[in-house]
């Protein structure tokens, strides 16, 4: 029986539902918000969200209640009745389930709405319902969850307006969006934004904007650039006014209907002024306004009797340049000058003059003069020009691993890197074309040229506000180097110079290296800590000035601060983009401070970066060559003016140049030196029409180089271009013309040309188009004259050639133009002037350097301790006129000629004869030789034909034609009659020599100034190593003679030796044929050719070496022959062999006129004409053939050499000719102690610690010549190297053989005292001395003769060594 218990009647309480629990009836649970009852004993399952779906079954609801689950969160089961809050808003759950990341609004119901306030709407921010925002001067409450809406764009769905009110934003702005509720002030009045609205002017878009209240808002003078807006005031002309409708450039006074404006307040009729600085003057009907001036201006009278302003002492294309100055000025007045000489040059176009105020100036280098641009000091000891020392110029040397090809190192080409990141123009070629120096002028940017030209025109600003800043802070300055307060200034102000340089051009260098020369040497001795603490008030300075910003200043200096207020674009050098230059600044200075605190270990040095480097290569056209170095030069050792043409230096002195270092092989040749240190070159992008004039300066250093004109420079500028019109157009009225000459003419506006005579052929309307025209005529105004360029494009040229007569301005059309119409001759003189010009290189530089075929004239002009005073190479010329070499070296130098000439080639004609003058025999109607005729050695049977007779000298000029003369033996003149001895002793018959020379292989006289050198033969035959200026010459044309080229020894003859003048036989070649069948002895007469064709009866043929007589034809294929004629041998023939005709035999054709050896095949003879390629010819028992044959093109000239030629020629020896030879000629110079070298060893005033060489003062290095007449230290005078007067003792030195005589009465050679010396009249031939006389000279036969009849008739007898 079961047991029966009352406790189980009622139900048992379990607490919370826990899982995995075993159950029975009538348990109790709490079960999210509810209880419940247990239906059926169980075990519960093992996680809450199994229940609804596994045990609600075994549960039934008991009571029902709901549950605070907190926030709404993801991932959480929340059960029925659980009540969450979301937003502003308290939800019951009615769907048990686990939630996901966004909440399920279907699983729940509202159980109690709620507000919250967000702050202002912001697009990103998710929004629930019930949030409150506001927007503009609304706000807003949230319908639903939204993100991104607009709460005025989502009214009724998203949003509601829950209250509206006013938010002020300020003035209106175009950039700013409104939104409903805000408020702005535009112009006088107030606005309220009615929707959200962009760039919509509240004065003019209602839709947008609700007027509010009108006011006032005062701006002060009309401006005409301003947009003005309703309420806005300003005053115009003493007057108020009021802004009534939006307007700019609307002046009010004009407004006369009042649409944009309405009158405010009117002041009194007489106040006119409306800009500051206007000026009120009295006009002629009351008060009137002068506006202000402009910049540069000054006020005056004009001519009616009232104020003007007027330009200030400017006068156009006139600039100036002072120490004063700013390079931002205009340069167009004292009061705007330019700073420094560079900017000047840089930024003038001529023709204009720089006026060079007094002031030292020092400059980056080089600096280019454009053309018709004159530079002009205040005068030669105030206005100094020099280079910056010790830093870089805007030239590297590139050092190339080899030459590249001509046109990539040209002269003022511009040259890139292979890659083209980098540029620059080559100013210089050393090296044979390894060594490129190139100017790579350029800032690293824009702003940081901007930067550095600011900084440059504010170095000493910086420097004296900088230190009155520092003190003012309470920095004292202890410890300046030698207590002096201007050094440490100094060197404040390079050190902004060297930050200021690497801002502009990049890198760190500049600074770096000042640094470490100031710690290397202890330059501060102690003050570095007190250095620091000034570059702390420098750093914001220098951006200050940078950016344009103003600076208040603190110091009592009485300088400025410069700016440049021509940059108008902010961005150029705002502060917000300035902030690169800002740091770069930062940068450099941190340097200075870091080096002087703890030394450079941690700084890297950085070169320019902007420059060429190794690891750049050159551009080179197929293959790029790499750069084995980069050197950048210092200023001091590059060029200081680059001269272009039409360019003038005057009035200054020039100083710190050089790097002149002599040749080690040849300390005299210029052309292997080092040209370091140049203060004067031809600029190679302008070749010279007018000569640069360097005048009235002086320059000073230690190892410059005075000039270098270098002609080579203005090589590209050789030729002349020449072009064919294809189209032209003339207006009459204006006078232009317009040519077509096609792409890539080169040709620029302001260069010249020319126009052929008749060569552009028009039609013209006044005659209805019906005839041609050609122009120019000889009469046209520019006929034969260079035309300027006046504008061009890239396929036409504009020049003005003048405006037709009013009667004759009718139209004309092109017809054709001639080939080459158009001539641009752009060569270049390479020329330089020099005027009074003085020259001081302490430590021996070089004066003057013309090479390259370059010119200058030089007047006046002084050198002192040059290595080199003046200098000639490789066909320079120099005219110098009352110069002077003082000190030094060495004095005048010339050397070599142009290489690039083409020179004047021939041969020496003949040899000379040279005869005792007392052993003339007169001929019948001759007492002397004539030209041209033969004559004959009586003794060797010798014969020649005389070239010219030199009575004067007893000389012969001959040709050689038979033998060779002897000593002592009498000639015979074949025409003259006249006979001579030889000189008996080796002079008399040889090579020529002396003053007049025989020379042919020319078709005219050789012009005289040309320079002849004589090329020396094999074994050393005709050696001479100088050469010799022609000063004069003659010419005979050539009369048929000429010369064989021939095959020796043939038809079984031996070549062998043959006298001149033997006779010529020819044998004319003709036709050709073979035998048909052997010819087996020497007796057969008949042969059997292939053909007769083109052998004749009685004429010759050759087969082998045997000539045949040709007797008949017995058939067209045989010849009846006779056998071995003509010398040579019958023998037998094979068939085939070949057969030759000889169609005529001339006998005694011509002669020989040269002795003929037997290896010569070279044939001298009188008559070259009638000789053909192949023909025969003997020379008494020898064949010879011919295979070619010249008549002579070129005769004889005479040649008269300026100086006497001693060393013999020999005949046919090679000469050649130039005239590109380098010259110098000085008259007046003057010579002072040449040889003692520097200033140091010249040891002035006192004596030179170095003996003077006179033999230094003129050097010729052949053909180079110097042309001279000197005075030296001594007041020795000379005349070239033939005249020479010492002053100190009177005597004087003389070349004899060069020293003319003509002209002279008489000639006194000296005295003894007062009375003893004796003019001389004559030099007498009497062999009688029966004159007496002690003004006559008696000749060398006149004494011999009447020695040895005085000898004969007085009967003594002379013993060797007795009488």
């Amino acid at each position: 029986m079961a047991d029966f218990r009352l406790g189980r009647l009622k139900f048992n309480w379990r607490g919370d539902w826990t899982a995995a629990t075993a159950y029975v009836i009538d348990d109790i649970v709490k079960f999210g918000a509810n209880t419940y009852v247990a239906s059926a004993n169980h075990t519960s399952v093992s996680s809450a969200a199994q229940w609804y779906g596994t045990d609600a079954g075994s549960w039934s609801l008991h009571t029902e209640g709901i549950y605070n689950a907190g926030d709404w969160a993801a991932a959480t089961f929340y059960k029925l009745n659980d009540i969450v809050k979301y937003g502003n808003i308290l939800y019951r759950t009615t769907t048990p389930h686990t939630t996901t990341a966004t909440f399920d609004i279907a699983k729940f119901s509202a159980y109690l709405d709620g507000l919250k306030f967000e702050d202002t709407w912001d697009s990103s921010t998710e929004y629930q319902k019930g949030d409150i925002v506001t927007y503009g001067g609304y706000s807003y409450i949230a319908l639903q969850t939204s993100t991104a809406i607009q709460p005025n764009n989502g009214i009724g769905v998203q949003w509601d307006i829950l209250t509206t009110g006013f938010k002020v934003v300020g003035n209106w702005d175009s950039t700013t969006t409104y939104k409903p509720g805000d408020v702005v002030l535009l112009g006088g009045n107030s606005y309220v934004a009615k929707t959200t609205n962009l760039n919509s002017s509240p004065a003019s878009n209602a839709s947008d904007w609700d007027f509010i209240v009108g006011g006032f808002t005062w701006k002060g003078t009309w401006d005409v650039g301003t947009t003005y807006y309703p309420g806005d005031a300003v005053t115009r002309n003493s007057n108020s006014h009021i802004c009534v409708a939006e307007n700019s450039a609307q002046a009010p006074e004009t407004d006369v209907n009042g649409t944009y404006w309405n009158s405010l307040a009117e002041g009194a009729s007489a106040n006119v002024l409306t800009t500051s600085g206007d000026v009120l003057y009295q006009g002629g009907s009351g008060p009137a306004r002068l506006p202000i001036g402009s910049e540069n201006k000054v006020l005056t009278v004009d001519s009616t009797g009232y104020p003007s302003w007027k330009e200030s002492h400017v006068t156009h294309r006139v600039y100036y340049v002072t120490p004063e100055g700013s390079d931002l000025n205009a340069g167009s007045s004292i009061t705007a000058a330019w700073r420094t000489v560079r900017h000047a040059v840089d930024n003038v176009v001529g023709p204009a003059t720089i006026y060079v105020k007094a002031g030292t100036y020092n400059e980056i280098l080089p600096m280019r003069v454009p053309e018709q641009v004159g530079i002009v000091g205040d005068n030669l000891r105030t206005s100094r020009i020099q280079a910056r020392a010790g830093e870089p110029s805007s030239v590297v040397k590139l050092t190339l691993a080899q030459v590249p090809d001509a046109q990539y190192r040209v002269l003022g080409s511009t040259v890139t890197s292979g890659d083209g990141s980098k540029t620059g123009e080559v100013i210089d070629v050393r090296e044979g074309g390894s060594d490129i120096y190139v100017q790579t002028d350029g800032f690293v940017n824009n702003k940081t040229g901007d930067s550095y030209n600011l900084l440059t025109s504010n170095t000493q600003f910086l420097v004296k506000e900088t230190l009155a800043q520092a003190a003012a802070g309470g920095v004292t300055i202890t410890s300046p180097p030698g207590g002096d307060a201007s050094v440490f200034e100094s060197k404040m102000a390079s050190l902004v110079q060297d930050i200021t340089a690497n801002l502009g051009y990049g890198g760190n260098d500049r600074v770096y290296d000042t640094v470490d020369n100031w710690i290397t040497t202890n330059y501060w001795n102690g003050g570095e800590a007190e250095v620091n603490q000034i570059l702390g008030y420098l750093t914001p300075l220098m951006k200050d000035v940078i950016n344009n910003t103003t600076i208040t200043v603190v110091g009592t200096h009485g300088l400025g601060q410069v700016k440049n207020e021509s940059i108008t674009d902010i961005s150029n050098y705002g502060q917000a983009t300035c902030i690169v230059q800002e740091a770069t600044i930062t940068t450099l200075i941190g340097v200075v401070t870091t080096g002087l605190g703890s030394g450079l270990g941690s700084v890297t040095r950085d070169a320019n970066a902007n420059l060429w480097t190794t690891s750049d290569t050159y551009e080179a056209g197929a293959t790029d060559i790499a750069i084995s170095s980069v050197t950048p030069i210092n200023n001091e050792n590059l060029t200081m003016w680059m001269l272009g043409s039409t360019t003038m230096l005057k009035d200054m002195v020039m100083d710190g140049m050089g790097g002149f270092v002599p040749s080690v092989s040849d300390p005299k040749d210029l052309n292997t030196a080092t040209m370091g240190g140049v203060y004067v070159r031809l600029d190679p992008n302008s070749p010279i029409k007018r000569s640069p004039y360097v005048s009235n300066c002086s320059c000073f250093g230690p190892t410059g180089v005075g000039a270098v004109i270098d002609g080579d420079v203005h090589a590209k500028w050789d030729n002349t271009a020449q072009f064919t019109p294809t189209n032209a157009s003339y207006n009459p009225s204006t006078g232009d013309m317009t040519l077509t000459l096609g792409s890539g003419h080169g040709l620029t506006a302001g260069s010249s040309i020319q126009l052929a005579q008749a060569s552009i052929t028009f039609t013209c309307a006044k005659d209805g188009n019906a005839t041609n025209h050609a122009y120019p005529r000889t009469t046209d105004p520019y006929f034969g004259k260079e035309i300027v360029i006046t504008s061009a494009d890239s396929t036409t040229i504009t020049i003005n050639v003048g405006i037709a007569a009013p009667a004759d301005q009718y139209g004309h059309t092109f017809v054709s133009a001639a080939s080459n119409a158009v001539t641009f001759d752009n060569r270049s003189n390479k020329t330089m002037v020099f005027d009074s010009w003085t020259q001081i290189h302490e430590d021996g530089g070089v004066g003057f350097w013309v090479t390259n075929k370059a010119g200058a004239e030089i007047v006046s002009c002084f050198t002192y301790y040059c290595h080199v005073s003046y200098a000639s190479t490789r066909g320079g010329r120099i005219r110098s006129l009352a110069g002077n070499s003082s000190w030094g070296v060495y004095g005048i130098v010339s050397s070599g000629f142009d290489t690039n000439e083409s020179t004047l080639d021939g041969n020496i004609d003949g040899l000379s004869l040279e005869y005792d003058e007392a052993t003339i025999v007169a001929g019948a109607q001759d007492s002397i030789w004539l030209n041209e005729e033969r004559v004959v050695g009586l003794t060797s049977g010798a014969v020649g034909e005389i070239i010219s007779v030199q009575a004067g000298v007893g000389k012969i000029l001959y040709r050689p034609f038979k033998g060779t003369f002897v000593q002592g033996e009498t000639i015979d003149g074949q025409t003259s009659g006249v006979q001579g001895a030889l000189l008996s002793n080796a002079d008399a018959v040889g090579g020529q020599n002396g003053f007049v020379l025989a020379i042919t292989g020319r078709s005219s006289a050789p012009v005289p100034g040309g320079s002849m050198e004589f090329v020396t033969g094999a074994g050393g035959a005709g050696d001479e190593p100088f050469t010799f200026v022609i000063a004069n010459s003659s010419y005979n044309p050539p009369t048929g003679r000429g010369n064989l080229t021939v095959t020796r020894g043939l038809l079984g003859s031996a070549a062998a030796t043959h006298l001149g003048l033997e006779l010529i036989t020819r044998y004319q070649y003709g036709g050709a044929s073979n035998l048909s069948s052997a010819v087996n002895s020497s007796s057969e007469t008949t042969i059997f050719v292939n053909s007769i064709s083109g052998f004749s009866i009685g004429a010759f043929c050759i087969v082998g070496d045997e000539m045949m007589g040709i007797t008949s034809f017995p058939t067209a294929t045989s010849m009846d022959v006779t056998r071995g004629v003509e010398g040579t041998n019958a023998t037998a023939h094979t068939s085939g062999a070949s057969v030759r005709a000889i169609e005529i035999k001339v006998v005694d054709q011509t002669d020989t006129l040269r002795d003929l050896n037997n290896s010569q095949d070279n044939v001298r003879i009188s008559d070259a004409s009638g000789f053909n390629l192949n023909d025969y010819i003997k020379i008494d028992n020898e064949f010879m053939q011919v295979t070619n044959s010249q008549t002579d093109t070129t005769g004889t000239s005479l040649v008269v050499l300026a100086a006497e030629k001693p060393t013999r020629t020999f005949d046919g020896q090679d000469y050649k000719i130039r005239y590109g030879y380098s010259q110098v000629r000085l008259t007046g110079h003057d010579f002072l102690d040449l040889g003692t070298g520097n200033k140091l060893q010249t040891n002035w005033p006192g004596d030179p610690l170095v003996d003077p060489a006179p033999g230094n003062e003129v050097t010729e290095d052949f053909p180079g010549r110097v042309f001279f007449v000197s005075t030296d230290q001594d007041g020795n005078f000379t005349v070239g190297r033939y005249f020479k007067v010492n002053q100190a003792t009177g005597s004087t030195t003389l070349n004899a053989s060069s020293f003319d005589l003509s002209g002279l009465s008489s000639l006194r050679l000296g005295s003894i005292g007062a009375q003893l010396g004796e003019s001389i009249t004559e030099f007498s031939s009497d062999v009688t001395l029966s004159a007496n006389s002690n003004q006559k000279v008696p000749t060398q036969r006149a004494v011999k003769t009447y020695i040895d009849t005085t000898r004969t008739t007085k009967g003594y007898v002379f013993w060797a060594g007795s009488v």
